[in-house]
């Protein structure tokens, strides 16, 4: 899996994290799960436009 820009300017950001009290190995876990998650998901725009198309071709 390729790693994202923010995960590493996270990994930058580890020892601020961790003088909070975070567990940052969990923490980057979860991040890069939910911003697979993310990148995944269609946008709404371009799902109703896609709708729309297959609409208009089952008509004719």
């Amino acid at each position: 899996m390729k790693e994202s820009r923010f995960l590493k300017m996270t990994d930058v950001l580890r020892p601020v994290f961790e003088k909070l009290g975070v567990n940052y190995a969990a923490m980057r876990h979860v991040l890069a799960v939910k911003l697979l998650m993310d990148a995944r998901r269609t946008p709404i725009v371009l799902a109703s436009g896609r709708q729309k198309r297959k609409r208009k071709a089952t008509c004719f």
